[in-house]
């Protein structure tokens, strides 16, 4: 990685570089949008939207470990931001380095006193320690959480993520009480049909959300009948579920997706033309860092993906 400069001119425009990355980058040239990145941060070290095109360019291509470096980057020469944290969080995390993933949420939890990150990535933070097994720093984080203004559009994540972290600590009390949570959003079926159809469909994917995850719960725990109604419901196209909405939607969302796809694998259903399928929706789309991870390894693992 980070090559020798390949710029002719040390003269060559910054903005000039950017333009070109940018254009390869929504071209879909990953390769491509790589190169000039590199050109751009060796000839101006601090050039933030470089780093950033540089991370997403390797995020789309899948490979986590180059992504994680070039955060590390990144924060070296620019400092720390919250983009910048979330991404080095999420490549350690993809990559399956604890001590990355540890680090992250250290530095993350130590930003908050110069400049609060999203109360969204300190819960992430938070959730993703506590999936690893790093019980303590999870706690840490959750409890920096404290004082941090929720933005309206992350609230419904920031539930989620929370409940999460919650379920995987080893404190009984609270991953019974985070299940519970959990089990009330993934079985909610009041969706206001007087809000806007984007309002009401992002309600219904957000149940969508809460399934998977829980499912993905009870997957751990060999409770495959729970993970199987979750996944696979027969009652979900109920009379509040936007008429547009059907069935087959629950496909429609990478992360549902993903857990179908988990689910399947547990079952020993070998339809590889179905898990290709749920696969690409689930790694190409899939916001949610959770599910994403865990369809990785089974796609790896089942060589679903190159």
């Amino acid at each position: 990685m980070f090559a020798e400069k390949s710029v002719n001119s040390e003269d060559l425009d910054v903005e000039e570089l950017l333009t070109e990355a940018q254009d390869f980058f929504f071209e879909g040239n990953y390769a491509k949008t790589i190169e000039k990145c590199n050109d751009l941060v060796l000839l101006k070290p601090t050039e933030v939207d470089g780093y950033a095109l540089w991370y997403l360019s390797l995020f789309k291509l899948e490979r986590y470990p180059e992504a994680f470096v070039v955060s590390k980057r990144w924060g070296g020469f620019c400092g720390p931001s919250s983009k910048q944290l979330k991404y080095l969080l999420e490549s350690a995390y993809l990559s399956d380095d604890k001590a990355g993933v540890k680090d992250a949420t250290e530095q993350i939890i130590r930003f908050r006193g110069r400049n609060s990150p999203s109360l969204l990535l300190q819960v992430t933070s938070a959730c993703l320690s506590a999936d690893i097994g790093e019980f303590g720093t999870s706690d840490r984080s959750l409890n920096a959480c404290e004082g941090l203004e929720i933005e309206v559009d992350d609230e419904y994540m920031v539930e989620i993520m929370s409940v999460w972290a919650e379920l995987c600590l080893p404190d009984l009390e609270k991953r019974e009480r985070a299940r519970k949570t959990l089990e009330e959003r993934a079985n909610a079926r009041g969706i206001d049909p007087i809000e806007s159809e984007d309002s009401t469909l992002r309600g219904y994917f957000e149940v969508l959300l809460a399934r998977a995850l829980l499912a993905l719960f009870y997957m751990s725990k060999k409770d495959f009948p729970l993970a199987h109604e979750l996944l696979f419901p027969t009652s979900i196209a109920h009379s509040h579920t936007p008429p547009h909405i059907t069935l087959s939607s629950l496909d429609d969302d990478p992360n549902i997706s993903g857990a179908r796809l988990l689910f399947l694998n547990s079952q020993g259903d070998t339809d590889q033309e179905k898990q290709k399928k749920l696969t690409e929706k689930a790694l190409k789309e899939g916001a949610n860092i959770l599910v994403r991870k865990r369809v990785r390894e089974i796609a790896v693992l089942g060589d679903i993906v190159q």
